[in-house]
């Protein structure tokens, strides 16, 4: 497969890359050093099983969850973002809901939260 490496500003030389494997035992999270080892053979390099343990965790012991329901509209809002200043149509009725930026193009949404999730519940309310 393909090699992990990676580059940490001020720690490797400019422009470079070097092998995970030098920094990897620094790095590694402790989560992952105490139940990697469960997780091999699990999908996405075992990273499935980890969301799963840390759901399943959060449910037994009623503490928050490691992502809420804004981080997942935040993360979804992306691949619609990404149709509407890509299909002319779509661009065309986005603007005229003020989802994207009549000057640059850009679909844009404000850096506050709570006007966020008014903008992402609007957009997924008219996306369906």
């Amino acid at each position: 497969g393909y090699p992990d490496r990676v580059h940490i500003e001020g720690r490797t030389k400019p422009h470079k890359w070097e092998d995970l494997e030098n920094y990897q035992e620094q790095f590694e999270h402790p989560l992952w050093k105490k139940i990697g080892e469960l997780a091999i053979g699990a999908g996405h390099g075992g990273m499935d099983f980890l969301e799963d343990y840390r759901l399943l965790q959060s449910l037994r012991t009623g503490t928050p969850m490691d992502m809420d329901v804004y981080d997942a509209a935040a993360w979804s809002v992306m691949c619609s973002a990404s149709a509407l200043s890509l299909n002319p149509m779509i661009t065309s009725w986005a603007r005229s809901f003020k989802l994207i930026d009549s000057n640059s193009g850009v679909a844009s949404f404000e850096s506050s939260r709570a006007r966020s999730n008014r903008s992402l519940t609007s957009l997924v309310r008219r996306m369906h």
